[in-house]
């Protein structure tokens, strides 16, 4: 009978030593996505035995539950990982707004309205971009269903973020999905073209706006945004490059297929090498 594998990180109640342990293991072994998987398994058996306390501070518990995902995209274990941090640190607005997302996305309705609740009662002042961004979708999903009034309740704490956190342009794209929720896409497109005007660089806003334009066929309003996303290098921090540059190969071999030279059958080679050049990055 072959021996039953012995859990190596049994006793570990410490989060923040448990992520340091994963994440060093993803850094010596980047691809090796199995054994990551399998090595979170064994620390989440460990962490969450009964009866036991486990320690860390917020972060740790945060940063623990976003590798979760990140791994094997399990909200349950994101969410009992958050909960726990929650017994420790019990008013931290992170924690808070990740309960409320994790929460949500496994069915814990109504955990998700103590945290919500719990939220509200700490000053606006207080709140992270996560509190504010968690809220608004945690208020899309849960009363979508419901009148406009709501839907201005919501608009409502989108200006709050907007208020508290003028850097943030997430709280543009909020503002944005509130209006498209509501069938009010273009004044939702509207919000998206004053966050490009307004900041330098928006690459979540820039990457949607761009996306709707090509879906409508208005390839000239896309062609520079597109670039502009192309061309700085902080781009792939934020958004999807695959996406990007698909939207780019599209944008470059619709403007070519609408020449005339392109009607004539002369076209120009260098013009077909970006297209493909685009869709091979993608």
């Amino acid at each position: 009978m072959e021996e039953e594998k012995k859990n190596v990180f049994y006793g570990i109640t410490d989060v923040g030593q448990a992520e340091s342990l994963l994440n060093q293991f993803r850094c010596d072994r980047p691809k090796d996505l199995n054994g990551a998987e399998e090595m979170l398994d064994d620390l989440l058996d460990a962490l969450l035995l009964p009866d036991i306390e486990l320690t860390g501070d917020a972060n740790a518990f945060h940063n623990f539950a976003v590798s979760i995902t990140r791994i094997s995209n399990d909200n349950k274990d994101a969410f009992n990982i958050v909960r726990e941090g929650l017994k420790i640190h019990s008013g931290n607005v992170d924690l808070l707004a990740d309960a409320i997302k994790y929460g949500y996305n496994c069915g814990q309705k109504e955990y998700c309205q103590k945290c919500f609740a719990t939220l509200n009662t700490i000053k606006k002042d207080k709140w992270t971009w996560r509190a504010f961004s968690f809220s608004i979708d945690y208020l899309r999903e849960e009363w979508a269903d419901k009148d406009t009034d709501t839907a201005e309740d919501i608009l409502k704490l989108v200006k709050e973020y907007q208020e508290m956190r003028p850097d943030e342009e997430d709280a543009w794209l909020c503002e944005y999905e509130v209006y498209d929720s509501i069938n009010q896409t273009s004044r939702g497109i509207e919000v998206l073209e004053k966050a490009i005007e307004q900041f330098r660089f928006c690459p979540k806003c820039c990457l949607r706006y761009a996306e709707i334009m090509m879906d409508r066929g208005d390839y000239e309003k896309a062609e520079p945004i597109i670039k502009k996303l192309r061309l700085n290098p902080k781009t792939g921090e934020s958004i999807n490059l695959s996406f990007m540059f698909y939207l780019d190969g599209l944008c470059k071999m619709s403007k070519l297929m609408a020449s005339d030279e392109y009607e004539d059958g002369d076209v120009d080679e260098r013009e077909v090498i970006k297209v493909y050049r685009s869709f091979r990055l993608a």
